[in-house]
């Protein structure tokens, strides 16, 4: 999950820091972290935040590989959906 991370914050300007450890993992974005919240709820993904630019993933510890796939399948197209809308697609 963590190199995913990483490597969407190579392709998203919006994507500011990834940090965390484990399965806790805060991603800071350039916009309200609530935006992100609500479209990942959309999809079915819980997350929440942790500051207004912050979004925070506390997976349970019964997560599989693949749904933690399955969630950063669902930034990554949050991600470039917003970009779009701003004209900031990198």
């Amino acid at each position: 999950f963590s190199d995913r991370l990483r490597e969407m914050q190579s392709r998203h300007s919006t994507i500011l820091d990834v940090r965390g450890a484990g399965l806790i993992w805060g991603v800071e974005v350039s916009r309200p972290a609530t935006d992100f919240v609500a479209a990942l709820r959309q999809r079915g993904v819980l997350a929440c935040i942790a500051g207004p630019g912050v979004l925070r993933f506390l997976p349970p510890l019964v997560v599989t590989e693949d749904q933690l796939h399955q969630v950063a399948d669902h930034l990554d197209e949050i991600l470039t959906e917003f970009e779009q809308e701003s004209g900031s697609e990198t």
